[in-house]
């Protein structure tokens, strides 16, 4: 997660939508400049998709994995 959040320095605004993890997931994210969003417990993907969908407000949305860099 450390190198994907840093890889995304050009973005005005991160999101790291979290569903619970029970790793150090928020912890790392609260180093950066990104903003924690606890999702509501529910196994489907396109509803967590859509509920951090609505947490944005910039124009543009990039979703990423955490396993995942932008180069």
């Amino acid at each position: 997660l450390s190198a994907c959040l840093d890889s995304l320095s050009f973005a005005d605004t991160i999101i790291v939508a979290d569903d619970g993890s029970s790793d150090n997931s928020v912890e790392i994210a609260k180093r950066t400049k990104a903003k924690i969003l606890p999702l509501t417990a529910t196994s489907s993907f396109s509803k967590k998709r859509n509920q951090a969908l609505a947490a944005v407000t910039t124009q543009w949305t990039l979703f990423i994995d955490s396993d995942e860099v932008v180069t």
